[in-house]
């Protein structure tokens, strides 16, 4: 499915123009995107790796299932959390419903807002 893009020159690439915010908040803490899609029928991705080595598992992980998880646990039916490993480095996965795309980049960009990240 095609959606209207932004091309974000910091990432050299053209991001769903709806997962844009959620993008940017994620970056924001120190993670660089590599796969994103607001979704449709079915659900939307925001795929990332840590910014510093993109081998640092620990970091991924708890970025994960520590942070990110306190956020959307009560939303277990429409956001899903993973951490992927390939040749490239350890990979993680914030999944969502699209119909909750708005409320999980709210909640996330303004945690960063507070906390000045």
């Amino acid at each position: 499915m095609s959606h209207p893009t932004k091309f974000v020159p910091s990432l050299n690439a053209e991001i769903d123009a709806e997962v844009w915010t959620l993008v940017k908040a994620i970056n924001g803490f120190g993670f660089k995107t590599v796969s994103s899609c607001q979704g449709g029928p079915i659900w939307g991705h925001v795929a990332f790796v840590s910014g510093e080595s993109p081998f640092d598992y620990t970091r991924v992980a708890e970025f994960c299932f520590k942070f990110l998880y306190s956020f959307f646990a009560h939303m277990h039916d429409c956001v899903g959390l993973q951490v992927s490993s390939g040749k490239d480095g350890f990979t993680g996965w914030l999944q969502f419903d699209p119909k909750a795309l708005d409320e999980v980049t709210r909640r996330l960009y303004v945690y960063r807002e507070n906390e000045g990240r």
